[in-house]
C-alpha cells in the first residue's frame, strides 16, 4: 500500500513539474489608452526558460490610440503561468489582456487561459 500511494505521489509530481507550457496567443479584450502610435514594449515572465516574444499593434480611435491585436512571434516554454508586462509607448490607460497558453500545462494538457490586468 505504501509503494502504490508513493508511486501515485512521484508520478504526480513528475507531471506536472516537468510539464511544458507555450504562449500561443494573447487575447486583448480592452485595448487601453496611448496618447500616440508608438506600440509598447511586451515582456513575458513565467517559471521555466521563458522566451517568448511579441508584435503589438496598435489602432486609432479618435484622436487617441489603443492596442488592437497582439501577435506572438516565439511561444517560449514555460512550466507554469505567464504574466505581461507593458512597457514604453504613451499609456493613460493600461490594457486588458489574457494570456493563452497550450502544451502539457500543470493541468495535463491541453489549452489554458490564464488572466492578468495590467
Amino acid at each position: 500500500m505504501r509503494r502504490t500511494i508513493l508511486a501515485a505521489f512521484l508520478l504526480l509530481m513528475a507531471s506536472t513539474a516537468w510539464a511544458t507550457c507555450t504562449v500561443t496567443s494573447v487575447y486583448v479584450e480592452s485595448g487601453g489608452s496611448y496618447s500616440d502610435s508608438e506600440a509598447p514594449s511586451i515582456t513575458f515572465t513565467g517559471p521555466g526558460v521563458g522566451g517568448a516574444d511579441a508584435i503589438v499593434y496598435m489602432v486609432r480611435g479618435g484622436i487617441k490610440y489603443h492596442i488592437s491585436s497582439i501577435l506572438v512571434t516565439n511561444s517560449g516554454s514555460y512550466t507554469g503561468p505567464v504574466t505581461i508586462t507593458f512597457s514604453g509607448g504613451f499609456q493613460e490607460l493600461a490594457p486588458i489582456t489574457y494570456v493563452v497558453m497550450g502544451g502539457s500545462c500543470a493541468t495535463g494538457g491541453g489549452k489554458r487561459v490564464y488572466s492578468w490586468l495590467f
